[in-house]
């Protein structure tokens, strides 16, 4: 793996991959600022075309209120860095049929995309709605926790064999498919590096070269008594899926 300023994936692939991801949400009325909301976290799911899919419990002041749609409303769910929070505003229609599930489906159509945080960016829909959640995704926060858990030593010699000789502590906080996204602790502070795979960007662990596949999904024990979490329990498989 090299050092090099190489892009990342896009915003709207972020945004994606962020719904993708997340398994609860907020809901809110984007015309009332801090509601109404939901009192507890929302179920939601990504659904193909990237729109979200809430499924809160049927009875629930959320469900209630969604139920009596459609209405703009503003799903806001978890960001990486450099920003907190993705909100998806859009308008929530019931699903039909979802009667005496247990809960009252709502389909978003999303009409906006923003990032809020540290930082904030506005994405454009038409390019949301074209990208996709970055392939790696559900692997990657259990390889991210391995990592720093498992091969911390490594970590720091890699850094400091591309030139960052000061470096003491090294914190993995994103994989994708362009390569690690590293916060480097040195006795002069902390930077943000990015180690890109070679030949990258990857559609798949399939195409990591074998020695850094390894460090990433070998079957290492990484504290006393710690059990393998989701995303690294598994060998790197093949790009269609087979092991």
């Amino acid at each position: 793996m090299d050092f090099e300023v190489i892009p990342g994936p896009s915003l709207p692939e972020r945004a994606r991959t962020a719904l993708a991801r997340a398994a609860t949400a907020t809901v809110s009325d984007p015309s009332l600022p801090g509601g109404p909301a939901a009192t507890a976290p929302v179920p939601v799911r990504a659904t193909r075309d990237g729109n979200a899919l809430l499924l809160p419990a049927t009875g629930s002041l959320a469900a209630a209120w969604l139920a009596a749609g459609p209405h703009a409303v503003r799903v806001s769910l978890p960001a990486g860095p450099p920003f907190s929070v993705l909100r998806l505003t859009g308008t929530a229609r019931p699903v039909a049929g979802a009667r005496g599930t247990g809960i009252t489906a709502c389909t978003v159509a999303i009409e906006s995309v923003e990032f809020t945080g540290q930082g904030h960016a506005l994405v454009p829909v038409a390019e949301y709605r074209a990208a996709t959640p970055d392939p790696l995704w559900r692997v990657a926060p259990g390889i991210l926790h391995h990592l720093e858990h498992g091969h911390m030593g490594e970590l720091v010699g890699c850094v400091r064999a591309h030139g960052m000789a000061r470096a003491e502590w090294v914190v993995p906080r994103g994989l994708d498919r362009y390569g690690l996204e590293l916060l480097v602790f040195t006795t002069d502070g902390i930077a943000a590096v990015r180690l890109a795979f070679p030949d990258g960007p990857v559609s798949c662990l399939g195409e990591v070269p074998v020695s850094l596949r390894a460090a990433l999904t070998c079957r290492c024990r990484t504290e006393p008594g710690h059990q393998r979490r989701p995303g690294h329990e598994h060998g790197p498989g093949t790009c269609d899926g087979r092991r």
